[in-house]
């Protein structure tokens, strides 16, 4: 039979940490890699190691996301302004109609607008797991 805890107290938190500072739990992908490359094996036994760990943790993941964001929004900007641009030169063809014309000046504007209101619902999003997780009504998300 497995030995159980004390009441109030938990079994410590395995992680492993890169030379770098990069944080990994055991059962992710860089398990092969970890007894290599200088991976320490680490223990967050106490409340406060277990929440410097989980910030660590969130930092990274944070920073990792916010690298994946810019990649994607360079490659999407990119093909926005592809599009953008062959919109614009329909607008100076003679033979896209009237109504054509005021239609992409309607989705051009209308465009910016969308990309406005994402932004916004992503960041309501984070707010609310922030508000949710921390209990902080989501001012901390809201001081970046």
């Amino acid at each position: 039979m497995p030995e159980r805890n004390a009441k109030g107290t938990f079994s410590p938190i395995i992680y492993f940490e890169s030379p770098t500072g990069l944080i990994s739990l055991p059962g992710t992908d860089e398990e092969g890699a970890r007894g290599q490359n200088g991976w320490l094996r680490k223990e967050a036994n106490t409340l406060q190691a277990v929440d410097a760990l989980q910030k660590k943790m969130e930092e990274q993941d944070r920073r990792e996301l916010r690298g994946q964001l810019d990649r994607d929004e360079a490659v999407f900007e990119m093909k926005r302004q592809k599009t953008r641009d062959s919109l614009l030169k329909s607008l100076t063809r003679n033979s896209t109609t009237h109504y054509e014309k005021e239609f992409i000046r309607e989705y051009l504007s209308t465009s910016d607008e969308r990309k406005k209101r994402f932004y916004q619902k992503d960041k309501q999003l984070n707010a609310y797991f922030m508000a949710r997780e921390f209990d902080d009504g989501g001012k901390q998300l809201m001081q970046e």
